[in-house]
């Protein structure tokens, strides 16, 4: 699959919504949930038994919304133009053009002009992000967007939890349920 239909994937599912969670969350609200992985608005891991804890959380509830061997793709953002793709363990692509549509979408909080989003399409299988997974937990890159380039469901790590988006009522309420997130905004902190 090249970069041009992975991003023709994400507008198929999300229209001219950028692939960022907080955007997202606003506008397909109906379909999303979080996790909030400390208390206390806690955003980051303070130790490794905590790094796990961010590690098994997110693999779990990645591995309960994407089959394994399933295609997914991802995009990451840089907004201050400063990551190292050298410690990143997956084959990205640099989208060379960024839509018109996502950077309308984001203006509004980011200087648009030297953002740069990278692209990787690959076989979800728990533990293949743990890198990716730890260094969002940590503040270290930027945002996160996995997706099943199939059925358009869709994780969204983050410093300090993980959103989550999935249009199939079925798997959503069987997550819902798992995780115990209900109430308002179906938000639940794990620790």
């Amino acid at each position: 699959m090249e970069l041009a239909q992975v991003v023709n994937k994400w507008k198929k599912f999300f229209n001219s919504t950028s692939p960022v969670g907080f955007r997202l969350r606003t506008v397909e609200s109906s379909l999303s949930a979080r996790i909030h992985t400390f208390p206390d608005k806690r955003r980051v891991p303070k130790n490794q038994e905590e790094e796990f804890f961010v590690l098994e959380t997110s693999n779990n509830l990645a591995n309960d919304i994407f089959e394994t061997g399933e295609k997914v793709a991802l995009f990451l953002w840089d907004f201050s133009n400063s990551l190292s793709m050298k410690s990143v363990p997956l084959k990205f692509q640099k989208l060379n053009i960024i839509p018109v549509e996502w950077e309308n979408d984001l203006n509004e909080y980011y200087e648009m002009k030297n953002v740069q989003v990278y692209s990787s399409i690959f076989n979800w299988k728990v533990g293949c992000l743990n890198e990716l997974f730890l260094s969002v937990a940590k503040s270290e890159i930027g945002p996160l967007t996995v997706f099943s380039t199939k059925y358009g469901s869709t994780i969204c790590p983050y410093d300090g939890g993980i959103d989550f988006f999935i249009s199939d009522e079925k798997l959503k309420d069987v997550i819902l349920n798992k995780y115990h997130l209900h109430g308002e905004n179906n938000c639940r902190t794990l620790a």
